[in-house]
């Protein structure tokens, strides 16, 4: 299934209104970006990728990707045990939920 921006927006503009957080435009900029992605992917990419657009630091994007988790966006998988540290960490985007934003907003 395509995961596609629109619902995934919507899906966190609801989870940020719950948790009395704001949008940012880095957050809707990093969001934009995984919404391209066809597979796994990591902190390090998203941070490759988006300086072409954004100045945005280390810091925020695991921030985000760890708010994207909590919103059930994303979910992270770990490689291997020798491989413990944040940086050997995989991002999934979890299209399961946007299949009911898809239904919902028909």
């Amino acid at each position: 299934m395509k995961y596609t921006y629109e619902p995934a927006k919507k899906q966190l503009d609801e989870y940020l209104k719950e948790h009395g957080l704001k949008q940012t435009n880095e957050r809707s900029e990093i969001l934009k970006l995984i919404c391209t992605y066809a597979r796994p992917f990591t902190a390090k990419q998203v941070q490759n990728d988006i300086s072409s657009v954004l100045a945005v630091s280390v810091a925020t994007i695991y921030n985000t990707l760890r708010l994207f988790q909590n919103a059930n966006l994303v979910s992270i998988s770990r490689r291997q045990k020798e491989e413990q540290s944040a940086e050997a960490d995989r991002y999934n985007k979890n299209t399961e939920r946007q299949v009911y934003y898809e239904v919902a907003l028909g």
